[in-house]
């Protein structure tokens, strides 16, 4: 059974920081973020970002984003849905220079947000 998150930030006019983690609005628009409470409470001041870039062929589906979160989750593993709903982690880390490069780590069909929950309530998946 995969394991759904609390939180779901989707790119679009909606996007927000309010739980520390927001998408570029030049992502792709069917990406979505998944993941829970930070470890410790949001600083609100130091922001680092990502970008990635994968392709097809490699074991997960072909995506692009950018997105930018709160220091308060340094070591925290994300994930990232793509259209087809595979997922992928992410583990987000702070620099020095508020720039990282997003390892990928593929993870199947086992993150599921908000719209999957919703969804398998539904019993469309």
């Amino acid at each position: 059974m995969a394991t759904v998150y609390k939180y779901e930030e989707p790119i679009g006019p909606l996007y927000s920081f309010t739980n520390g983690i927001c998408l570029s609005a030049a992502s792709n628009s069917a990406f979505r973020l998944v993941y829970n409470d930070p470890p410790v409470a949001l600083t609100t001041t130091q922001i680092v970002s990502a970008s990635f870039i994968n392709t097809a062929g490699t074991g997960l589906s072909s995506g692009t984003a950018s997105f930018f979160w709160d220091r308060a989750y340094h070591n925290t593993v994300i994930y990232g849905i793509l259209p087809d709903r595979t997922s992928f982690g992410i583990k987000l880390l702070s620099a020095a220079n508020n720039l990282q490069t997003a390892v990928l780590s593929a993870n199947g069909f086992n993150a599921w947000g908000q719209t999957e929950r919703r969804l398998r309530t539904l019993e469309y998946i």
